[in-house]
């Protein structure tokens, strides 16, 4: 989820760059909701922390070699 939360903004500029020109209410209505998306993943991780486990939560391992 943290992955989506740090990525989303990529994917709301990509959304916006193949928009046509003229169209500010349309950007406006995705910047809107990528950024309500946002706040929804961001509150969800805040209340799923658990702030008695030590160490990094809510990370990504992935083996590159």
């Amino acid at each position: 989820m943290l992955n989506w939360l740090l990525w989303l903004p990529v994917l709301g500029i990509a959304g916006i760059a193949l928009l046509p020109r003229g169209r500010d209410s349309q950007v406006r209505g995705l910047a809107l909701a990528v950024t309500l998306v946002q706040l929804l993943l961001a509150t969800l991780l805040y209340l799923r922390f658990d702030g008695s486990i030590p160490g990094l939560q809510f990370a990504t391992d992935v083996p590159w070699i």
